[in-house]
């Protein structure tokens, strides 16, 4: 920021200025740097997010690293806690684990809420809510937590009472929390300190999860951090398609303050199973055991691929790449495994959002049981069998009149004979079963969604769209890194651009008048219309808003303030998505307003008139000098100081007769108000009535 320094003026030429009681002044400092005076222009802060402790260094170092595009952050530090019915907020992380990243975060100008869970169990926040003591005890709580840590305030994840009571519960929870989001905004602003509500999504005030009720907490908080991910948890699908997200937010903007909105963005994904197919094998089933050959490792290798190619995996944005490639890694290079369709990610343009699908073959073998029709005599050891298709060697045989433990000692297909192990047991006409090993090949399939930079990208844009107040990201440090060119590209292209505030006053006003201050405000040499101006002015240490107006089309806004001393004023005129806020601040003075009261307005020759002067406001000590004006020009006859009551007391004896002499009294600067001059005459003639 450059500013103008005006010339050192000479003390004679400062001295003149003080007594030029008719020069009209003008009083301005402008805040905001002129248009050109900045070169890059920096990115508009468009990133919140949440840092799990388990990750606090990645995640720490990611903020850090890209600080210029963050409005704030939220470590996951603290849960809610609920023993009967008192509450408490029990810390998640260690105390050297805060000493190491908050003054890391903070030095990098990034504002910290730390975020509070809700483990309290079913039941137990609403409990806690529903109750006026303990409602504001669990405020007091908080709101110590914040100013004893020194955080810039709070943000509440507070998911139990929309998850685990059971939407029933939401019509009688809904109010009571609204009333404790009222008294924790009103408490945490009281102490400069912020407020930010993570919830899951509305689409209507009565749809989704609307025990949140975004409308009725909107005036009592700073963010509302909406969880726009999760759309597909249990089956497969895109963690949160674009259209969704869009509708979510178009309707929070309804409900909320735009700038107050943040769009949850997700930085993980899910790969779920989608079924199992059979082909290639004589069993309509994966494999039980390994093929003929293979080692028990083996096989205890290929039951434990197929146990984890059955389950949903989540996975990082960051970790994305690794995860796909586990596919064509070691991982499967198991006998009888063959990744035959590696997982290929691709940008799925509608949901916008990567995705991608795999498909394993494995091969080995399965039981399998055939039933026939047998005949043997009793003691013999040869089945005569209906078929011999399928059966082998080893097979297991059971059925009536055959001993236990049997197996099939050699198989002739030709004459449809089967030769026992073991001699029956009595004689066999009817079923007998054979069970045993035979191929067994399955193929499983599996979808994955995940958001990668192109996704956050995307999400990034409805910031624009919608003058949100960012977005929100779940979470940070398991992002994909190259999404932070994409972000800081895209929030320059938004980035507000400075508002340049000059003030002209009608400085100074005499004693008992009205000043006018004359507020222009343009942006990038544009003027800035129809934009609230706060005028503020100093009482002592503290300001106070004195009058607010609109701007015109042509960027001006005019305020009057009836001066009696002077004033130190500021104005700022209030920021919208485009533009920063701006200001300027100056000081009115006061001119003294001098009253002049001669005893007698004519005397005759050697007569004395007695003159009173008075300024006000009054100042004990003021220098007033009597002058009398001697061709064309003004000569300084006496001087004296104002007394208690601005009164400064001369006597004058005109000596040139028959004519009216002038006269005025000067009443010099002090500081906080400008001098001026008293006129008065006196006549002097033979004749006095």
């Amino acid at each position: 920021m450059h500013h103008a320094h005006a010339p050192r003026r000479r003390a004679l030429a400062a001295r003149t200025a003080v007594l030029a009681l008719l020069a009209t002044a003008l009083v301005a400092g402008a805040l905001s740097a002129p248009a050109g005076a900045a070169t890059t222009q920096p990115p508009r802060r468009i990133v919140t997010g949440w840092l799990p402790y388990w990750s606090s260094s990645t995640s720490t170092a990611s903020v850090t690293a890209n600080a210029d595009l963050f409005t704030d952050v939220s470590p996951f530090w603290y849960t809610a806690q609920l023993s009967g019915t008192t509450s408490s907020i029990a810390q998640l992380v260690s105390s050297s684990s805060k000493a190491t990243y908050l003054p890391q975060l903070k030095a990098a100008g990034v504002r910290v809420l730390p975020t509070i869970t809700d483990g309290m169990g079913a039941h137990g926040m609403a409990s806690t809510l529903a109750s006026t003591t303990r409602r504001a005890t669990f405020v007091n709580q908080i709101v110590s937590l914040v100013t004893s840590n020194g955080y810039d305030g709070i943000d509440l994840d507070f998911e139990g009472f929309a998850f685990n009571d059971g939407s029933s519960t939401w019509s009688t929870t809904r109010p009571n929390w609204v009333a404790f989001v009222r008294l924790l905004g009103t408490a945490l602003h009281a102490q400069g300190k912020q407020l930010s509500i993570a919830s899951p999504y509305l689409s209507s005030p009565t749809t989704g999860y609307w025990v949140y009720d975004w409308a009725g907490i909107g005036p009592y908080i700073d963010r509302l951090r909406i969880m726009t991910y999760d759309y597909h948890v249990a089956s497969p699908g895109p963690i949160a398609p674009m259209s969704w997200v869009d509708s979510v937010a178009r309707f929070a903007v309804t409900q909320v303050p735009s700038g107050k909105v943040q769009i949850g963005v997700a930085s993980y994904g899910r790969d779920w199973y989608t079924g199992t197919s059979y082909s290639g094998g004589v069993v309509s089933s994966c494999p039980t055991t390994g093929l003929p050959g293979t080692s028990a490792q083996d096989v205890a290798d290929l039951k434990a691929q197929m146990s984890w190619s059955r389950v949903t995996h989540t996975y990082t944005a960051a970790g994305a790449p690794s995860y796909l490639a586990t596919w064509t890694g070691p991982a499967f290079d198991i006998p009888g495994v063959t990744v035959t369709s590696p997982p290929k990610a691709t940008f799925d343009t509608t949901a916008q959002e990567k995705t991608f699908s795999s498909q394993v073959r494995f091969a080995g073998r399965a039981n399998r049981k055939i039933t026939v029709t047998a005949t043997a005599a009793s003691g013999a050891t040869t089945l005569a069998v209906s078929s011999t298709s399928g059966i082998s060697k080893g097979w297991v045989v059971s059925g009536t009149g055959i001993a236990a433990g049997t197996r099939v000692a050699s198989v002739d297909g030709t004459g449809k004979t089967i030769t026992l192990t073991a001699a029956t047991t009595a004689a066999v006409n009817g079923a007998v079963s054979f069970t045993g090993l035979a191929s067994a090949v399955c193929t499983i399939s599996r979808t994955g969604w995940y958001d990668d930079a192109s996704a956050a990208a995307a999400r990034a844009r409805l910031v624009g769209t919608y003058h949100l107040g960012g977005i929100a990201q779940w979470t940070i440090g398991g992002e994909d890194q190259s999404q932070w060119a994409a972000l800081r590209s895209y929030a320059r292209t938004i980035a507000p651009t400075p508002t340049v505030v000059r003030v002209a006053t009608t400085s100074p006003t005499t004693y008992g008048q009205d000043a006018r201050i004359v507020v222009t405000a343009t942006s990038e040499g544009v003027p800035v219309e129809s934009a609230t101006t706060t005028l503020l002015v100093a009482h002592g240490a503290t300001w106070r808003v004195a009058d607010r107006g609109v701007t015109s089309t042509s960027g001006t806004v005019s305020f009057t303030r009836n001066v009696t001393s002077a004033t130190k004023f500021k104005v700022i005129v209030a920021s919208n998505f485009e533009r920063k806020a701006g200001g300027a601040a100056g000081t009115l003075l006061v001119r003294s307003q001098v009253s002049v009261t001669p005893s007698y307005s004519a005397v005759t020759p050697g007569g004395s008139v007695l003159v009173i002067a008075r300024a006000v406001p009054k100042h004990l000590g003021q220098r007033a000098v009597l002058q009398v004006l001697v061709k064309g020009r003004w000569r300084s006859l006496t001087a004296t100081r104002a007394d208690q009551w601005g009164r400064a007391i001369f006597r004058v004896s005109p000596t040139v007769r028959h004519v009216t002499t002038p006269y005025r009294v000067a009443f010099y600067g002090v500081p906080g108000i400008v001098g001026a001059y008293g006129y008065f005459g006196v006549h002097v003639s033979d004749h006095v009535s």
